[in-house]
């Protein structure tokens, strides 16, 4: 019944993250929001399902669990100091537990199926939002309602980031391609069918929040990049041409788009951008934020690896940017370097981020061997499973590389979602590799999984 809630509600509040962004993380009593249920849920479904011990036997959560220990040894000190402020910088470790409780519940319940066809339900509608309700906001944003808590005069209802949208367009695109052809004919006619508006849409929001931002245009070309391999060339040659000649048009037109923004939708913008990452470009605004960005990392690798920090960090719990002196709210409401990577560094030292990056590692190197490994057999679906989180994860990390995302539960919640359906992928897996060593008679049955899969052609 608890496993029941905890998935429900989680679900509800992916779809209520990813459709209004930061505002909907600000519903709630303050300081407690939305995502504090979700966590206390998790915690109880562990608790009260102690089976999910068993899932102990993946090196992946032991390294998991050793992150998160750290992670509580320079948080717990911090507590008395800091309060409250501590326990929400500590999410970056201790929402592990949700991604360990969404790999439990789906692997033992074998909710993967009812997972996809309910991604399937939602991402048409979030393609069609996405173009009509960013575009709103930037002209209008004013008229947006806002919560009368939150930082300034208080958070708008609907608060979107190109970063938090580009990972989901990451996410969709290879859904579509990659996972919808094994859903069956039936059931996909019946949830989803992507059409010439679907892909115009895509296109749009791809071009409202990749034109104009670095990292939100590296996140999607980055990601597709690497989908791109593992497709067979005619899919991999045509979504490469879509892309390819959308851009073509804003450059052959000189089509330029103005959202009240600084910068506009042209691909003057979006020339302007990729030549800002690959280099300088003289008199170009955006050069002050990356020699920023710049200067507030090498600050931070400077105190960790070579300084007085390397240990422990400075712990959760502290305001870095005022610490580290690259404040630039007057509200003091900017805490992290926009970096999700080196936030961690700067919290728990070389240690904890050193764990961060095994357990990455382990994870997405496992789940890229299973996607090879179950595609050269029968389980295809659970192969198109695995490349799917491979990506959203990927996008995940390269938008954290950039920006404030995984300390928010808008951008933290659907990574950790996503860290456990890989989780309960690699774990099904490895329970099935014990049930063939103990039962080799259920050897046929295992393969099939119970549910006859038509083969497409979305993995090579």
């Amino acid at each position: 019944m608890w496993s029941r809630r905890f998935v429900s509600l989680l679900l509800v509040c992916l779809v209520g993250y990813a459709f209004l962004g930061r505002g909907f993380a600000y519903i709630g009593i303050p300081p407690l929001f939305i995502d504090t249920l979700i966590f206390g849920l998790a915690l109880w479904v562990l608790v009260l399902n102690p089976g999910w011990i068993r899932m102990l036997r993946l090196p992946q959560i032991w390294l998991l669990g050793l992150y998160m220990v750290w992670g509580a040894i320079c948080t717990i000190p911090y507590i008395e100091r800091y309060g409250f402020d501590a326990l929400r910088d500590g999410v970056l470790w201790a929402w592990g537990l949700i991604g360990i409780a969404v790999g439990y519940v789906v692997s033992s319940r074998d909710l993967f199926y009812g997972v996809t066809t309910w991604y399937s339900k939602w991402i048409r509608r979030f393609v069609y939002w996405t173009p009509l309700a960013y575009t709103f906001y930037r002209l209008w944003t004013d008229l947006v309602p806002r919560l009368p808590w939150g930082p300034g005069a208080g958070v708008p209802v609907y608060n979107p980031k190109g970063g938090d949208i580009a990972v989901h367009l990451v996410g969709i695109l290879s859904f579509v391609v990659v996972v919808v052809p094994y859903l069956g004919y039936r059931q996909g006619r019946a949830t989803y069918r992507a059409g010439w508006l679907f892909w115009l849409s895509w296109l749009i929001a791809f071009a409202l929040i990749g034109f104009t931002g670095r990292g939100a245009f590296l996140t999607v070309i980055l990601s597709l990049a690497f989908l791109s391999i593992h497709l067979r060339v005619r899919r991999s040659a045509t979504a490469a041409i879509l892309v390819a000649s959308f851009i073509a048009f804003f450059a052959l037109t000189g089509l330029e788009i103005d959202l009240g923004h600084w910068r506009k939708v042209s691909f003057e913008q979006l020339r302007v951008n990729v030549q800002s990452i690959i280099g300088e470009v003289e008199g170009y605004s955006g050069e002050g934020s990356k020699r920023w960005r710049l200067m507030w990392w090498t600050e931070i690798l400077n105190y960790t690896f070579f300084g007085d920090y390397f240990w422990t960090g400075k712990g959760f719990g502290i305001n870095l940017a005022n610490d580290d002196g690259f404040q630039v709210y007057a509200d003091s409401s900017l805490r992290s370097p926009h970096n999700g990577h080196l936030t961690i560094l700067a919290r728990s030292g070389v240690p904890g981020f050193t764990l961060w990056v095994l357990f990455q590692s382990a994870f997405s190197l496992s789940l890229w061997w299973r996607y090879f490994k179950l595609r050269r057999g029968e389980r295809r679906f659970e192969a198109a499973l695995c490349l799917w989180v491979m990506v959203y994860w990927m996008g995940a990390m390269i938008n954290a590389t950039f920006d404030v995302y995984l300390e928010g539960p808008q951008g933290g919640l659907w990574y950790w979602t996503i860290v456990g359906l890989g989780l309960g992928l690699l774990y099904k897996d490895r329970m099935m590799q014990s049930a063939r060593i103990s039962h080799p008679q259920l050897l046929p049955a295992a393969r099939g999984g119970g549910r006859s899969l038509r083969l497409g052609d979305g993995a090579a």
